[in-house]
């Protein structure tokens, strides 16, 4: 079930997109001219398209992320940045999110209390 939604989450993902992925499947974007590895809580991003595509998958590949940190990744990006599910399956999300114009960086705060990996 897992490889099938990895699967999915990778053909939804357009080729010229920024993406930012668990460290464990970040390298199946490796062709993307900006991606970018999520590996904790608090990482800063910078933002350099107008579409950021998040593939978080904590217990895909060898990860650095705890799941707690993927989940609170996910409702933050869900909650609090509008961004849209695109997939929701077998422990991956994918997430697509139009950061407002001027936006340049941008923060993944995971759980109050957690520190980057």
């Amino acid at each position: 079930d897992q490889a099938s939604a990895l699967q999915q989450a990778t053909t939804l993902v357009p080729t010229n997109a920024e993406v930012v992925a668990s460290y464990g499947i970040v390298g199946r974007f490796s062709e993307h001219k900006f991606v970018w590895e999520l590996v904790g809580a608090g990482q800063r991003f910078e933002v350099n398209a107008s579409s950021i595509y998040f593939v978080i998958a904590p217990t895909a590949g060898w990860e650095t992320i705890r799941a707690p940190d993927a989940t609170a990744d996910v409702q933050y990006l869900q909650n609090d940045l509008h961004a849209s599910t695109l997939v929701d399956s077998a422990g991956v999300w994918l997430l697509e999110w139009h950061p407002p114009h001027g936006t340049t960086l941008f923060v993944l705060p995971g759980r109050k209390g957690t520190s980057t990996g």
